[in-house]
């Protein structure tokens, strides 16, 4: 099944205000918690709870067993995701058991140790390389907390390119992630065009930024005490977590996105329909766009899969887990009594506070269509 088509199919379920749902779409492993940058707009680096709760990797034999479980159930894409997932011992081994079953594979990297994993990220054809890359040397390195992660992530992406170009090999796409923060706006237009420049690159991807308010976050907390009578923290690391956005900078992104002025394929996340919701997407925080779907679409699309096993449907707010998978079944937990729990809370009540800045909140409007009207 096509992305168009989960997605219309998800737009069905919440319809019919359906609580049960057969298909999962996608997964993403969370496969370590370890990372080896502290981003300086990482809700996860910024929260001292989530830090002092860090656990151990889990065996490679265990992870296969939850592979098991996603292959028996149908899921056709798996995102490998940290932490940094090239810090997991066993990265290479864990791709190689998935395409063993036939199932898409994304990862996410910060892109440091591309250059001891290239070679085998281009020979596994993995779908795609999400790697992320904010600024110039100097700006990237600050945002990211370590100097000289610039130069390795750039070194390990040519290295990739030329390596994919000389097997001549179609996959993976290389895309790169750009987070919108105060230390890198003023800059971006600049930076834009210079990976516009660089050969190998299949596309960039500027992300709008997740973030949340005080007011937002204790809303949330007070949410999920009254209906699910489950303490809520993770919001505390995304408050103000982006800094202060010179959003007419933003703009001048959005107007040469929308004309297509870039020879890569470059996306504004999320696909905001017009030039003055990027004031709005930043000073108005608890604005929903109304051009986009009033409810959250992830609780009938697929989940996560936190380092210990934990089954959360957000990957940002991860408080409410629906099970785990390594005890419970996979119907369980896709159509289990917690999670229908959630959905039916979103049935009655659309979305949580602390959703109208999750940029993946607005998905299903880019899957669907160009959101620029091209």
């Amino acid at each position: 099944m096509s992305h168009v088509s989960s997605v219309y199919n998800i737009m069905k379920c919440i319809e019919n205000k359906e609580l049960s749902i057969d298909l999962i779409d996608s997964v993403s492993l969370k496969i370590t918690s370890k990372c080896n940058l502290d981003c300086s707009m990482c809700g996860f680096a910024r929260n001292k709870a989530i830090q002092n709760s860090r656990i151990e990797d889990l065996p490679v034999e265990v992870w296969k067993d939850a592979i098991d479980k996603l292959s028996d159930f149908g899921v056709k894409t798996i995102s490998l995701l940290g932490g940094e997932p090239l810090l997991y011992e066993g990265i290479i081994e864990i791709i190689k058991y998935i395409k063993q079953k036939d199932i898409n594979i994304f990862i996410t990297t910060n892109g440091v140790y591309l250059n001891y994993f290239y070679r085998e990220l281009i020979d596994l054809e993995i779908a795609r390389i999400n790697i992320s890359l904010d600024s110039f040397p100097e700006t990237h390195d600050k945002i990211r907390g370590e100097v000289g992660c610039f130069n390795s992530a750039i070194d390990g992406i040519k290295k990739l390119s030329q390596y994919k170009k000389l097997t001549g090999k179609v996959s993976p796409e290389i895309i790169i992630n750009v987070v919108i923060s105060e230390n890198n706006n003023y800059e971006l237009y600049d930076y834009l065009n210079y990976l516009d420049s660089i050969e190998g690159i299949d596309g960039i991807f500027v992300v709008l930024g997740t973030f949340t308010t005080q007011s937002l976050g204790e809303r949330y907390s007070e949410q999920l005490l009254e209906y699910f009578d489950t303490k809520a923290d993770s919001w505390r690391g995304f408050v103000n977590c982006l800094g202060d956005i010179n959003y007419n900078e933003v703009k001048k992104i959005y107007k040469k996105v929308k004309y297509k002025e870039f020879n890569k394929r470059v996306v504004l996340f999320p696909p905001l329909k017009q030039v003055d919701d990027i004031e709005l997407y930043y000073t108005e925080p608890e604005k929903i766009f109304t051009w986009s779907e009033d409810y959250c679409w992830k609780p009938w699309y697929g989940f996560d899969i936190l380092s210990d096993g934990e089954v959360i449907i957000c990957s940002d707010w991860t408080d409410y887990p629906v099970g785990n998978i390594f005890t419970d079944t996979l119907e369980e937990i896709w159509n289990g009594n917690k999670i229908k729990k959630l959905r039916s809370y979103i049935l009655d009540h659309k979305n949580f506070g602390v959703c109208s800045r999750c940029p993946w909140r607005y998905l299903p409007s880019f899957l669907v269509a160009d959101p620029y009207g091209g």
